[in-house]
């Protein structure tokens, strides 16, 4: 890999570039070595942690807040669809969005962080996420001019041959009626381009993002940015202890449009004074609890939110039109728009408008259960409105907004308005017999992914559609099936299921931690994923059903359910709960069982049973009881994970027996996950298959080798 250094403006080989950079810092640049603590800045190594093809060089003064640096690094290679990202340093997490008083917002300055040879590491949008490696590199002395970040040196663009010819490469492309990637010169380009499909290009930037979540740059050079300090956005931890001021200057920071504010506190005033019923101490009370809501409203945390009173048409054209160009290329990204990213504003409008009108129906036929239930409850009132401060209701209408399907309008200070233009399109067709039997086949095929995926931890798609392909019974080539089982997979949830590219590899996964390590493991790579019974799944895939269903998770949720409910009848000193304390009871249990689930999904087998115990942060007296102690252990060892492939694993999973009619706790002839461990190398020091708890090397291992 060659890297360029913009201080004497020549080529060098990535190997060496380091002790140049140091050293011409100092001969070309006017730094100097760092002797006292005053006018530091620091130079800093950032590299995309899976491909080393891409670095940058940086020269940072110790005054450069984190969140400056997360601009730069969104500017210069990453930003799409301004996602969330965070760094890491010494285990404590810095975020771009703060949400609570005790999470670390990304207002610290580096000085206060950085020194010479320490290593953190940044994390760019939390789905399809990029990774990248920081090192500080050394600390020099400023050359004494305006403060910020300069870049010194960065990696040269790499030169890829196009896949289809020996042509240089141009573009990258993703082909969604195939799942296929991969980059192509200008004339392939024009040939894929002529057969038609869904194939969305870009052109290759000098980006380690490239081809991800339809990034297309820009990637720059930015020799420099200024220092200029801000204050984040959502961040709550000083505006507790400062009042409502802090809100005001808040808000301001955020852009809110002043008139904006002043036309809607009129309008409320407005109501306000026409009543003749109310004193002065009531309307100060009112006027100040509308205000505070006011302003927590205008944060705008709602994408896409729109102002009711700018809605001069309630048509399609006319929100778009509302939208920033940023917002409609989330919108043409969501909806897998190709073709569309240099449009200018009108042009991108009518491309999304037309793209809509033209594939409604198949959009609904593919969209996710979830949305697509939310999208059903919104077709059936009329001017339905939310509650601003009812957040589950509001993150439930965030992908319906991000596909531009429905529109949020700003009806209150305390609600918004849901605008669904395609309403009376939507109800036609689904009341149509065949769509009815489409969107069972797709919510069958999405159930079966999740619980696929559930059981398996990770799965490339190769093996996910082979595991669908058996549970359907597809025996044959299926067009159709193949079809449907694609835009399924790719409509499913970005916040239930994680897709990441791994050595020319698409995996997909929903609980893993650490995939790139954990899918490269030799370990993983070579084992067999277990059969999934039809008899094990539920219904539904949500957590809350796997809790319902296994027996293990059962008995937990019911554990926790008799616990609250005994206290809670101890402190009210009542004998009887009524409905609303016990759906309440229900709700702790419940949730308080998948807390741990999700814990327990991803520990590996030989981790210690207490340590797991206390990250659960449980009242110590479970672990007192040995009855609990011993349930523990077939808890851990039952509960599925990505350790499972890869890894030996005990432990039963509830299955149908014919003969008794109903579903048993398996035993080790009809687990699917024992006959799979059996086909498993189990390693010395891993758990013993005969769920034993203890290691194969001290149990089993000794009798095989005597055998």
């Amino acid at each position: 890999m060659e890297v360029f250094c913009f201080l004497c403006q020549q080529d060098f080989k990535s190997s060496g570039i380091m002790k140049h950079l140091k050293s011409c810092a100092i001969k070309n640049a006017g730094y100097a070595d760092a002797k006292d603590d005053e006018n530091v800045c620091y130079l800093i190594h950032i590299r995309d942690r899976y491909d080393i093809n891409y670095s940058l060089y940086l020269m940072v003064d110790e005054c450069v807040q984190l969140n400056e640096l997360d601009t730069y690094l969104r500017n210069i290679w990453l930003e799409c669809c301004g996602h969330l990202s965070h760094f890491q340093i010494h285990g404590e997490y810095y975020e771009s969005y703060a949400e609570s008083s005790w999470e670390n917002d990304m207002e610290e300055e580096v000085g206060n962080l950085f020194y010479p040879k320490l290593k953190l590491t940044y994390e760019y949008d939390f789905g399809s996420t990029t990774y990248l490696d920081i090192k500080v590199e050394g600390a020099f002395k400023s050359t004494g001019g305006e403060k910020g970040i300069r870049l010194i040196a960065r990696n040269k663009a790499p030169k890829y041959k196009c896949c289809n010819c020996t042509q240089k490469a141009e573009f990258h492309y993703v082909d969604y009626n195939e799942d296929d990637s991969g980059v192509v010169c200008s004339e392939c380009r024009k040939d894929m381009e002529s057969k038609g499909g869904e194939i969305y290009f870009s052109e290759l930037v000098n980006s380690p993002r490239i081809g991800v979540c339809g990034y297309d740059g820009p990637s720059d050079d930015i020799p420099f940015m200024p220092h200029a300090p801000k204050k984040q956005k959502g961040n709550r931890k000083k505006a507790k202890d400062t009042g409502i001021h802090n809100d005001i200057y808040a808000d301001a920071e955020q852009g809110t449009d002043p008139d904006q504010l002043q036309e809607e506190a009129l309008r409320f005033l407005d109501d306000l004074m026409s009543r003749d019923d109310i004193d002065v101490d009531e309307m100060q009370k009112i006027l100040l609890d509308s205000f505070n809501r006011m302003v927590r409203f205008y944060k705008n945390d709602i994408p896409l939110l729109l102002n009711k009173y700018e809605v001069s048409e309630k048509t399609y054209a006319c929100c778009l039109s509302l939208l920033k160009k940023s917002e409609l290329d989330m919108i043409r990204k969501n909806l897998s728009i190709s073709r569309a990213s240099n449009l200018k504003k009108a042009e991108l409008i009518k491309r999304i408008e037309s793209h809509i009108h033209q594939n409604f129906r198949e959009i609904l036929e593919y969209m996710s259960c979830y949305d697509f239930d939310a999208l059903k409850e919104i077709s059936i009132e009329d001017n339905l409105c939310l509650h601003y401060d009812d957040s589950n209701a509001i993150s439930t209408i965030y992908p319906l907004l991000e596909k531009g399907l429905i529109f949020a309008l700003r009806a209150s200070a305390e609600e918004v308005e849901l605008f669904f233009p395609l309403k009376k399109e939507f109800i036609k067709i689904t009341s149509e017999p065949d769509f009815i039997l489409k969107r069972e086949k797709t919510k069958q095929i999405e159930v079966s992914i999740q619980s696929v995926l559930f059981f398996w931890g990770a799965a490339s798609l190769d093996a996910i559609q082979s595991e669908i392909e058996r549970r359907f019974n597809i025996t044959d080539y299926d067009e159709q099936f193949y079809t449907d089982f694609y835009k399924v997979i790719s409509s499913m949830s970005a916040d239930y299921l994680k897709c990441e590219l791994i050595e020319n590899t698409r995996y997909y996964y929903i609980h893993l931690l650490f995939p790139f390590k954990q899918i490269t493991s030799k370990e993983w790579q070579e084992s067999n994923y277990p059969h999934i019974n039809k008899d094990i799944i539920p219904e539904e895939s949500t957590l809350e059903d796997f809790v319902m269903h296994i027996a293990h998770f059962r008995f937990l949720y019911e554990l926790f359910y008799e616990a609250y409910k005994e206290d809670f009848i101890e402190e009210q000193e009542t004998e009887e709960l009524d409905e609303e304390d016990e759906e309440f009871l229900q709700e702790e249990a419940l949730d308080t069982a998948i807390d741990i689930i999700k814990i327990l999904l991803n520990v590996k087998p030989d981790t210690p049973l207490k340590e797991v115990f206390d990250e659960l942060n449980l009242p110590e007296f479970f672990w007192e009881e040995k009855s609990f102690r011993d349930f523990f252990v077939e808890l851990k060892n039952h509960t599925p994970n990505y350790w499972m492939k890869g890894n030996t694993i005990s432990g039963k999973i509830l299955v149908f027996d014919k003969s008794l009619g109903k579903r048993v706790l398996s035993d080790k002839k009809t687990d699917p996950v024992n006959s799979a461990a059996s086909r498993w190398k189990t390693g010395r020091n891993d758990p013993c298959p005969c769920g034993s708890g203890k290691k194969y090397k001290v149990c089993c291992m000794n009798k095989e080798n005597s055998k």
